[in-house]
């Protein structure tokens, strides 16, 4: 059995609908006997701001100053993608909770290799491959990105 973290709160309708992506790998995964899915609880956003600056993360917060909150390029903000950037980061926290117990999960989720400490880029909001590292200081990470290209945030975090 595979442990999976999905939520329907993972989506935000964005002008590129990336995040109608997450239901559909979700629903797929539900259709076989192999997974177990698991919902997140609230994200410590105290962790963001660990990773993050505290300027940017209060911007995609509070949704101003809307230049910075909207750098990650999902246009315009709005409450329900922070929802979902909170919820889908939240998932990485879980998913690595069931990783340590049961020595392997997923999170259904997308957008963490290109945040940096300054802002997001590229769709990614926040670091959620950092924020494993730092919610669990005393745990060795590994990130294997199978991107096409480098995740330039992550290589910055992890310096």
């Amino acid at each position: 059995m595979l442990n999976v973290c999905y939520s329907p709160k993972y989506f935000a309708h964005t002008h590129t609908n990336s995040m109608e992506k997450l239901k559909a790998i979700a629903d797929q995964l539900s259709l076989g006997d192999f997974v177990k899915f698991h919902e997140p609880d609230d994200l410590d956003c105290n962790l963001l701001y660990e990773i993050h600056s505290e300027k940017y993360v209060n911007a995609v917060l509070t949704g101003e100053p809307t230049k910075l909150a909207t750098i990650a390029g999902f246009k315009p903000w709005c409450e329900q993608l922070k929802n979902a950037v909170l919820s889908i980061n939240a998932g990485q926290i879980r998913a690595a909770e069931l990783a340590f117990e049961h020595g392997i999960s997923a999170n259904i989720a997308q957008g963490f290799h290109h945040a940096t400490y300054d802002f997001g880029g590229s769709f990614c909001t926040f670091n959620g491959l950092a924020l494993i590292a730092k919610a669990f200081p005393s745990k060795r990470v590994f990130v294997l990105d199978c991107d096409q290209h480098m995740g330039d945030g992550t290589v910055e975090l992890a310096s």
